[in-house]
């Protein structure tokens, strides 16, 4: 009987211990979206995006806050491209997740119209 029990709450811990790890995984992106003088820019329209994913597509849109800031959040190491939009200037970048870390990615709002915005139209 003694067995049995110690059996029980042996698999009982290995069924919560080895759940909690992989639910803690966190893969997040901060993205600041400046203006070319380097002011902070609020509400501006931040995409991000991943093609193909082991759970299919990946397309979320946020709003900066006050500080030009906003925070992606995902469950996996992944390939994200970000684009960055407000009236009419835009900035597109790209950043690899990486567990536990928080990646930093500043984006420039430049003119549609300037090549140098790092987007492909």
């Amino acid at each position: 009987m003694r067995k049995l029990l110690a059996l029980i709450a042996f698999s009982g811990l290995l069924v919560f211990t080895g759940c909690s790890k992989d639910e803690n995984k966190s893969y997040d992106l901060r993205v600041k979206v400046v203006n070319e003088d380097g002011i902070p820019v609020q509400n501006a329209l931040v995409r991000f995006y991943v093609p193909s994913t082991p759970s299919g597509e990946i397309n979320r849109y946020q709003y900066t806050g006050p500080n030009g800031e906003v925070v992606f959040r995902y469950k996996w190491k992944i390939f994200a491209n970000v684009d960055a939009g407000k009236g009419p200037f835009q900035g597109c970048s790209f950043a690899e997740l990486q567990e536990g870390q928080e990646v930093y990615l500043p984006i420039t709002l430049k003119p549609y119209s300037d090549p140098t915005n790092g987007c492909v139209n």
